[in-house]
């Protein structure tokens, strides 16, 4: 291993948790988690105060020190989740469901009150979902692409806002007729990207 690994920023790698769970694991840390050194030291804070044993590099590709491409299994998130105060990690990102996003600023938010009928919007989360819908009515929107996503064409979809970092939480999905129930789209990375398409109506 070279001298210098420790050092190494997480530049060209994919984080692959959003960084709205970064932040709360740094504020718990104590730190900005800036360096691969820096991954070993969170591990051992991790394993400490949970009890649950999680590697660096586990953490080093969570966040973007290693290279990685497949989603992090749920036993790391729940241990996560535990470090962070939670039970488990769908505890957790329910939390994200009752704010009200006022505090971020930074954050970009678009609310179903801002879409008029017909609008495309394109969203993306990890790794590498893109999804674009189509506004409908009664924050209904249609599915008109998916890519690499769970969510199928023609499916309906139903949520209130989307928001830049955190999951998007759909209150139901509709195939084919049938009532398919709640879907969360980008439970771990958060939304990566928000894009308003051109305005068909």
């Amino acid at each position: 291993m070279n001298i210098f690994d420790d050092y190494i920023c997480a530049v060209d790698n994919i984080i692959m948790i959003s960084s709205v769970i970064k932040e709360k694991i740094e504020e718990q840390f104590g730190q900005t988690i800036r360096y691969s050194k820096d991954c070993e030291v969170l591990a051992r804070d991790i394993s400490c105060k949970t009890g649950h044993t999680v590697s660096g590099s586990t953490i080093k590709r969570l966040l973007g020190f290693v290279k990685g491409v497949q989603e992090p299994r749920m036993y790391t998130m729940d241990v996560i989740a535990d470090y962070l105060g939670h039970p488990s990690f769908e505890d957790l990102i329910k939390e994200f469901d009752n704010t009200t996003y006022s505090e971020f600023s930074r954050i970009e938010e678009l609310s179903i009150n801002e879409m008029k009928k017909n609008q495309q919007i394109k969203f993306t989360y990890k790794p590498d979902r893109e999804v674009i819908v189509k506004y409908l009515n009664n924050s209904t929107f249609e599915v008109m692409q998916s890519l690499n996503s769970k969510l199928q064409q023609k499916d309906l979809i139903k949520f209130n806002q989307i928001v830049l970092s955190y999951p998007l939480f759909i209150k139901d999905v509709i195939r084919k007729d049938k009532s398919m129930g709640q879907y969360i789209a980008g439970k771990i990375s958060g939304i990566t990207s928000i894009e308003k398409l051109k305005d068909l109506g």
